[in-house]
């Protein structure tokens, strides 16, 4: 079995030993990935963390800069419209980004929860304490996945 899916921030892959969370959904992506960790989570926290600050910047510079005409001159909407399109742009370039990055050994996991278009995976971290992660806005492809996958997990 090797399969993935998108959702909303990045890419789940899964093998017929793991379930991968990843950024670009590209299978050369999970050979440097790690358990989930104290380590990969404070890695995965820092990097979100300047992928906000860089938004953030971003943000602050387009709207001086959309105050600065404002005052220098009579701006029309459609520069407003364009400004906010442009940030909305920027943040779904850099949405993948804002996802997390390790793996969970598929033989750890001890539920699936399925909703709507979420899913809820329970599991043991890298030492072996209960954690979870939320996967939000999955496709009918990857519903599909994580129920087969969980069929094959928990069938008795």
């Amino acid at each position: 079995m090797r399969e993935f899916f998108k959702y909303e921030f990045g890419y789940v892959n899964i093998d017929s030993k793991n379930l991968y969370l990843t950024n670009s959904g590209n299978w050369s992506e999970i050979k440097n990935l790690k358990e989930k960790s104290v380590k990969t989570i404070t890695d995965n926290n820092q990097r979100k963390t300047w992928i906000f600050i860089f938004l953030t910047i971003a943000s602050v510079i387009l709207l001086t800069i959309l105050v600065i005409h404002l005052k220098s001159s009579k701006i029309s909407l459609v520069l407003c419209i364009g400004a906010l399109f442009a940030a909305y742009k920027l943040y779904k370039y850099f949405q993948n980004e804002l996802g997390s990055k390790y793996c969970i050994p598929l033989k750890k996991i001890s539920s699936i929860e399925l909703n709507d278009k979420n899913a809820v995976i329970h599991f043991k971290d890298f030492d072996n304490n209960d954690n979870s992660e939320e996967v939000i806005n999955i496709g009918p492809k990857g519903l599909k996945v994580l129920s087969e996958v969980n069929l094959l997990l928990f069938k008795k």
